[in-house]
């Protein structure tokens, strides 16, 4: 019989930290997932700081009997307004998820949403694997998501040199910059523009709840990063009255930079057109290459029907790892799913 624990419950031990660790590698093996090869320390004080940066941030692991097999989390934006969003996320050991595993993780999901006054979480899969959890839960595909890998050693370094040369040129008007962490000044656009992007990204489904971000959400994101030595690499574009109109993000985290994230890319609608995500991202490209000269690889997620910015991937030298979906699980499936 498969059971949960809290990471805030006394009885999660540092051995069971230690334990925590060890299935992270266990899966970054078995499924080239996302990880950070630092000490079952740190990766401790993250989730943990998370939790405190983040009140509505809850976290658990599964175990069969004593084996951890995986873990599961749900955090709300802005809890308690009209603004208000779930988000829900796992991993587990299995080659194939188990309705065991969706019958043991489902109750606690439908208790933290119904402790929120939230009727839906937003769930995003990168594998097939992981879908079939959503799927069981009877969840609303929204859109395909894909993910890609650029790694360093394969990248079309002839190409990207020529967009940074002809791309600058052809766009005079416009100021590239770089940011190790958004400052202040410039938080307020950044945030902005962000939540405009997502917004504007192509989609198979109309989503019921809107994306949102704040300055105080984004201000606390960014000092949890720099507690925990992670950096949100951005470069971008200003035009002459100085308006931020695009730019490009990557999360690396410093302790282990060999997979950073390539984030969100935009440009607003009346500068599309023009190549910028072609100079945007060869550029945030390169600069993590020379300040992490120990990374090897970007990884990125992306809806399937993004097609503009997958030709741009392509012809970098991105390659596809994996499929899934962006899903919408309600508290309506879920409970049909725990009464059959």
């Amino acid at each position: 019989m498969l059971t949960l624990l809290y990471i805030d419950n006394p009885r999660f031990t540092d051995e069971l930290w230690q334990r925590y660790y060890e299935l992270l590698e266990e899966l970054h093996k078995r499924y080239n997932t996302i990880f950070a090869q630092t000490s079952w320390l740190q990766t401790k004080e993250r989730v943990l700081s998370y939790a405190r940066v983040e009140k509505a941030y809850h976290r658990f692991a599964v175990f069969d009997g004593d084996r951890m097999m995986g873990w599961a989390s749900l955090r709300v934006s802005n809890p308690g307004t009209s603004k208000q969003a779930a988000y829900f996320d796992f991993d587990a050991a299995f080659d194939q998820i188990s309705a065991e595993f969706a019958h043991a993780v489902a109750p606690d999901i439908v208790r933290l949403l119904e402790k929120h006054n939230c009727s839906t979480a937003h769930f995003m899969s990168t594998s097939q694997r992981m879908s079939e959890l959503a799927r069981m839960w009877g969840s609303r595909e929204l859109n395909r998501i894909d993910r890609y890998r650029l790694y360093r050693a394969d990248a079309n370094l002839s190409l990207m040199n020529q967009w940074l040369d002809t791309v600058p040129r052809a766009n005079p008007d416009l100021r590239l910059e770089f940011f190790d962490s958004v400052p202040d000044e410039h938080l307020a656009s950044h945030t902005s523009l962000f939540v405009q992007f997502v917004r504007d990204m192509p989609t198979e489904r109309e989503q019921e709840t809107p994306f949102h971000m704040d300055n105080d959400e984004a201000k606390r994101q960014a000092e949890w990063r720099r507690q925990n030595n992670i950096y949100l690499y951005t470069y971008a574009l200003f035009d002459q009255n100085g308006a931020m109109v695009a730019h490009t993000n990557a999360s690396i985290n410093g302790s282990d930079p060999r997979d950073a994230y390539q984030a969100m890319t935009g440009v607003e609608r009346k500068y599309r057109g023009r190549g910028l995500s072609k100079w945007l991202k060869t550029a945030l490209f390169m600069k993590v290459g020379e300040d992490f000269p120990e990374n090897e690889m970007m990884t990125t997620d992306m809806r399937a029907t993004n097609e503009p910015i997958q030709k741009v991937n392509a012809q970098m030298g991105y390659v596809l790892e994996s499929q899934g979906n962006e899903y919408e699980i309600g508290l309506k499936g879920l409970r049909r799913f725990l009464a059959d």
